[in-house]
Formats: structure tokens, sequence, C-alpha cells
């Protein structure tokens, strides 16, 4: 018996479609039919549109399906570290201008989603540092006999 056919890594071009779609529609006014304000469900749906862009970019980079970048997944985490924790900063900056200088054209919560997605990925990065470059990194497999 031969090994099993690898399958080829799956595409983030659907979930990068669905992603787009979905935030383009908060920079339109749609009355949606429901029991309550139209914005809400804009909202909700835009918040979906973060989570398929999310799948997207995790399947472009991981080229495997998933929603958790597992520390097994990183392959280079001396380069991989600094730029998440850049991107984190990068949200938590854009958090701050969202709430200040453009607050006039941005949504009132805007400002929280992005400094919690800014901090959760700053943990991200300082958690990827301490187990795979840091403190608590394994410097090898011990086998018990």
């Amino acid at each position: 018996m031969g090994e099993p056919e690898k399958q080829p890594p799956p595409s983030p071009i659907t979930p990068l479609s669905f992603g787009i779609l979905f935030i383009a529609q908060t920079f339109v006014y749609i009355p949606w039919p429901s029991p309550w304000q139209s914005s809400f469900t804009t909202g909700v749906i835009g918040l979906f549109g973060c989570f398929f862009l999310y799948q997207a970019w995790f399947r472009a980079v991981f080229e495997t399906r998933g929603i958790l970048p597992t520390t097994n997944l990183w392959k280079n985490p001396a380069r991989s570290v600094p730029q998440v924790a850049g991107v984190g900063l990068a949200f938590i900056f854009l958090s701050w201008t969202s709430g200040n200088s453009l607050s006039q054209w941005m949504p009132k919560p805007a400002g929280m989603v992005l400094l919690l997605v800014g901090l959760l990925t700053l943990l991200v990065s300082g958690y990827a540092w301490l187990v795979l470059l840091g403190p608590l990194k394994e410097d090898g497999i011990q086998e018990s006999e």
C-alpha cells in the first residue's frame, strides 16, 4: 500500500471574497428587516466579514484549515513573532485614531473592537515568544525509560 495522497492546501479565495463583501456592506446603508435597528445587523454582518478575512489569512499563511495558530504551525518564529507584535501594535494605534481623529467617520464601538483585536494579537505574540523563543522554550524532548 502506498502513502495517502497529500491534499492541496485549502484556498483562501472563498473566505476572502465573503470577508470583503461582508465588510463592504458596512459602508453602505441597507435597511435590513429585523426586530432591532438595522445598524446592529450591519455590524454583526461586518464582524462575520472580519472572521472570514481571518480565515483567509489563516489558510494563506498556514496552508491548512483551522482557527487557532498552534505553536507547531509556526515555521520561522524568530521572524514572525515580531511581525505579529507589530500587527498588534498597529491595531492598537488604529483603535486610538478611530476614537480620536477619525471618530466622526467611524462607528462608536470601532475603537473598542480594534483595541480588542490588537490586545489579543499582542497576547498571541507574547505567548509564542515565551513558548518558542523565550524562557519556556523546550531544549529537547527527553524520553523517560
